[in-house]
This record gives structure tokens, sequence and C-alpha cells, in this order.
């Protein structure tokens, strides 16, 4: 009477670990990837080596949806066939700018199919096992077949489920979702020639490299701000042809060989960079105004 009830038990304890294992395999497995602020180049190539023979979504900003395959992203456009109204293959070009597109996402059914059948026969498997103490010799034979048959049972179930739900990764175009730093970016270089906008990149990369570990960067409507812990020590302005660089220091303050450094207030100062000006001293000016921040 004990080894029934304690086969039951086990019995049960393997029907939940089956079916939690066969919900687990239908679930599937999502990955999200977000453009980043920076370099934007690997997250569009990433996209492009992901799509081939897979199902492939777009999602677009005004809440569209779109199959598509052989799908290309650039910074100015985003390019995909979509299936051909006779023929069903996916022939008919399609092009949105990239400002409309707020997500594509690629599925992998196979992967997921194959995974989910890995993990059903391992449950198939679990759930047939009866502990040794329990298993009179004579019935090994019959345990390794039903064993066996609850493991192609699992793993059939788990690749229908795994398959049927499939592998997702989520690439978010976070550079056109409104409130982002990368959308503020964005319309803070909204009119500003191509040698602005590199200029802009430069300096920022410069700011954040004179200390990646204590410099912090916000971006917001008006401007590109820089802090040491919660003390402002520059910001940077894109204005039409040159970039504007105020500095928390008056001009007596710093060593300016150059004497680009004009008063702004009481305490502030600016300079202004044109696209192929000096970095090196631009640095210099601006190291020395991070030295003084507190």
């Amino acid at each position: 009477m004990f080894l029934w009830i304690l086969n039951t038990n086990v019995r049960r304890t393997h029907w939940r670990l089956l079916v939690g294992i066969t919900v687990a395999a239908s679930a599937g497995c999502t990955r999200i990837h977000t453009m980043p602020l920076d370099d934007v180049t690997p997250f569009y190539r990433s996209i492009e080596s992901k799509v081939d023979g897979k199902n492939v979504t777009i999602r677009l900003q005004n809440g569209d949806e779109r199959r598509a395959a052989s799908v290309q992203v650039a910074a100015d456009s985003v390019r995909w066939l979509i299936p051909d109204i006779w023929s069903r293959q996916f022939t008919r070009p399609r092009v949105v700018h990239t400002s409309q597109v707020k997500e594509i996402v690629v599925e992998d059914r196979m992967k997921a199919g194959i995974s989910g059948g890995i993990l059903g026969a391992l449950a198939g498997l679990a759930f047939s096992t009866i502990p040794p103490s329990m298993r009179p010799q004579r019935d090994v034979e019959r345990i390794f077949l039903i064993g066996s048959l609850f493991a192609a049972v699992g793993g059939a179930g788990g690749a229908w489920a795994g398959a049927r739900r499939g592998q997702r990764e989520v690439f978010v175009f976070s550079e056109y979702i409104e409130g982002t730093d990368r959308y503020r970016l964005e319309k803070l270089m909204e009119g500003a020639t191509p040698g602005v906008t590199d200029l802009i990149e430069a300096l920022r990369s410069m700011v954040r490299e004179i200390d990646r570990g204590e410099i912090s960067e916000e971006i917001t409507k008006t401007n590109i701000v820089y802090l040491r812990g919660d003390s402002q020590f520059c910001y940077l302005l894109p204005d039409a042809g040159v970039v504007k660089i105020y500095l928390s220091a008056r001009p007596s303050d710093l060593k300016d060989a150059m004497g680009l450094v004009r008063p702004w207030s009481n305490s502030d100062s600016w300079f202004s960079m044109v696209p192929g000006g000096d970095m090196e001293y631009a640095r210099l000016l601006i190291t020395q105004v991070y030295g003084l921040a507190r």
C-alpha cells in the first residue's frame, strides 16, 4: 500500500514535470535587441544577418505589421520583399524611411522546434522513471518500452509546441521612439550639416573618454550635457554649421593660449568649433574644466 501511494506521488510529480517542460517549450524564447545610442551600423548588420530563411515581421510606428523577406536596413530607409498576390513568393519590393519602423521581429521556428523536441523527450523520460527500489526485475523491459514511448510522445509534443511558438529576436528601433536618448539626439541634430553631425559624435566620444568611469551624459531637447557626479561641467549645442561648447568656468580660470574662450556669464564661458577643428585643443580646454568640477 505504501509503495502504491509513493508510486502515485512520483507519477503525479512527473506529470507536473512533463506539463511544465512542455509549457516552457511552447513559451519559446524572446531576445530583445535595442538600437545603441552611438554606432548603429552593427545593429543594422545584425538584423540583416538574422533574417535569412526566417519568418520576419516589420512593425511600423503607426501600428501596421508587414511580413517581410530579404530585409535591408540603412540610416535613411528599410527595404524588404513581400509576397506577390498571385505567386505567393516574396518578390514585391517595399521601402519606408527608417523613422517609420518601430521594430523588426525575427522568428526561428526550426531551432525552437528542435529545442522543444529535446525538452519534451527529456520530460517523457523523466515521466516514465520509477525509483529503482520499486522496480521488479521482471518489469525492466516493460518500463524501458514505456519510457521510450513517453520520450517519443514528449519529443513530438515539445517539437510541435516549440515550432508553433518559435524563438523570437526583436530588434527595437529606439532611435525613433519618442522620449529615448537616441530620439532626442536625432531631433537635436535636425537641420545640422553632415560635418556638424560627425563633429558632435567625435566630441561626445572625446568628452566621455576623458574619464569614462566618472563622466555621465544627458541628452535633453536643447543640448548634450556632461556631469561629474551632480556637477555640470560642459554642454554641447549644435548651431547651424558649428558646435558651441559651453564650459562651467570663467575664461580666467583656463589656460587658453589660442584665446578661443569667451565669457558667457559670471561663472561660465563658451567657444565654438567647426568641422575639421582642433580636437586636441578642445580636449585640453574641456579637461581643465572637468578638473575644476566638484
